[in-house]
């Protein structure tokens, strides 16, 4: 049996100053690692006075991590628990030090009652229902925060860039250079998070639409080294002169943001051009100079760049005569755009990303 009774305690005294607020039910009595049946026991079963004079017994298992994935087996061990042992008010919790927004939503799909220590909580008993949400539990997010980083980011754009199918560590170690002992840290986060799953072959998505939502939300376009420029001419021409240069002068530059998306997928007009320069962080200026570009700090209509990955540019794509960033990163822009950024990204999303996401 885990040792937790110290969070046990702590979920204890959220749950009695949660009711106190109600001011209609209190606690009765509390066993810590109650058992239940031969070989298993519950970290705590606690009994209630509930309105009306009823009474009823919380059933309830701490989980050290408030993922969906943890927190949804630890749901049907208790109700399963329940539809054994328990009786008509006994009622199941899942308790962690963190419930992220997903998790707490797993509970409420099962009707499970949960609550964690920051005291956020769903707790609904026969005709008593108590929700409390809002605190986030950034700690509990930042082991999903940290397969968006540029390494472990590349595993997961691969994935994302290509049909829904099984993949084998090896093979994405082979395709982006993340090392092998990363992978297994990759697919555990997204288990958790019931955004992967092991199958028979190997690694699959489970759910790319909610994966790349979460990147966008997590995605930070100021981490880019960029500098904003001004240039006469129309967005096309100046896109254009951009590739051109880049060519001739043997850097590699790629469109991103609404200049990419309109090679491949457009939907609204735009006035500030977008370009990805990779190699030294120096041709981002060299860049700038030989196209004649102006460097301004307001009312800029050409935005540069440096991007120092080179399995990024390993992804660009050739339309006509243009180099374009991929569709995910093109989206990641777009989501993070003010004006019509959000519209053009649903656009991308629809017809260029989600038909890939087949079996």
């Amino acid at each position: 049996m885990k040792n937790c009774n110290n969070q046990i305690a702590q979920v204890v005294n959220q749950l009695e100053d949660v009711f106190k607020k109600t001011g209609s039910i209190s606690i009765l009595n509390i066993e810590i690692e109650k058992q239940v049946s031969p070989g298993r026991r519950l970290d705590a079963v606690i009994e209630l006075q509930l309105p009306h004079k009823k009474k009823g017994r919380l059933w309830i298992e701490y989980v050290s991590r408030g993922q969906p994935n943890p927190v949804r087996l630890a749901a049907l061990q208790i109700k399963d628990l329940i539809k054994q042992h328990g009786f008509k008010n006994d009622y199941p919790v899942v308790a962690a030090p963190g419930l992220s927004s997903k998790a707490l939503q797993v509970c409420k799909d099962m009707q499970v009652n949960a609550i964690d220590l920051l005291g956020n909580c769903h707790l609904k008993m026969g005709m008593v229902l108590i929700d409390i949400y809002g605190r986030i539990p950034k700690k509990e997010e930042r082991g999903l925060g940290r397969i968006f980083s540029q390494k472990r980011s590349r595993v997961i754009r691969l994935m994302l860039l290509n049909n829904i199918r099984p993949w084998l560590v090896e093979e994405l170690e082979n395709q982006t250079g993340v090392s092998i002992g990363l992978i297994p840290q990759i697919k555990k986060v997204l288990i958790e998070w019931e955004m992967g799953r092991k199958v028979q072959g190997g690694f699959i998505l489970s759910d790319p639409g909610a994966l790349l939502e979460r990147w966008s939300e997590d995605y930070d376009p100021k981490k880019l080294p960029s500098a904003t420029f001004f240039s006469l001419g129309q967005s096309r021409q100046i896109e254009e002169k951009l590739i051109e240069s880049g060519s001739e002068h043997n850097m590699n530059v790629a469109l991103g943001s609404f200049s990419g998306a309109s090679r491949v997928a457009p939907a609204v007009r735009y006035n500030v051009v977008d370009a990805y320069v990779f190699g030294d962080e120096s041709n981002l200026q060299k860049l700038s100079q030989f196209c004649g570009l102006k460097k301004v700090d307001s009312g800029p209509n050409v935005r540069l760049h440096f991007c120092e990955d080179p399995f990024l540019f390993s992804l660009t794509q050739e339309i006509g005569a243009s180099r374009v960033m991929d569709d995910i990163q093109l989206f990641l822009d777009l989501k993070n755009r003010s004006g019509r950024g959000g519209e053009a990204a649903q656009a991308l999303l629809e017809e260029r990303i989600k038909p890939r996401w087949q079996l």
